[in-house]
């Protein structure tokens, strides 16, 4: 019976979503690090160069596609007149900048970043996640609303 409380859940399940899928985008660039750094990637090949570039702007392409997704989320949440959440902001410059880096093939710059988008995204998901419990809390409470032991 509350609109904003299940779009509140919604968003929250999109985010860890997002969250998931940064952690893959993360791991995979640090194997094509690795793979640029002519270290065996997990079959014990090197890539060759051709594997390396493609690799690399597959995860851009991922990257992009993932800021594009939280920009949209983040609007949805504000249209719904949900509390604007700084750590989305954060995460999707931070994605951004993943981005940048894998398009001028320097998968190390990237996992900095990503890392980064990783940690604000779990950030504004715990925030967006208390929120969503004061909201149930304030429900429950509100035909209890005299102090207890005014002290």
């Amino acid at each position: 019976g509350d609109p904003q409380g299940q779009q509140m859940m919604d968003s929250l399940n999109q985010l860890s979503d997002m969250i998931r899928r940064q952690q893959e985008l993360m791991d995979r660039t640090f194997q094509a690090q690795r793979g640029q750094n002519g270290d065996p990637s997990e079959d014990g090949k090197p890539m060759t160069r051709q594997e390396l570039e493609q690799a690399l702007k597959d995860l851009q392409q991922g990257q992009q596609d993932l800021a594009k997704r939280l920009q949209q989320l983040t609007e949805q949440m504000e249209s719904m007149g949900m509390p604007q959440n700084g750590k989305l902001g954060q995460a999707g410059e931070a994605m951004g900048r993943a981005g940048e880096a894998l398009g001028g093939r320097n998968p190390g710059a990237a996992v900095g970043e990503q890392g980064t988008a990783l940690d604000q995204l779990r950030q504004g998901a715990q925030s967006l996640s208390q929120q969503l419990a004061n909201r149930g809390q304030g429900m429950g409470q509100a035909e209890m609303d005299t102090p207890v032991g005014g002290g």
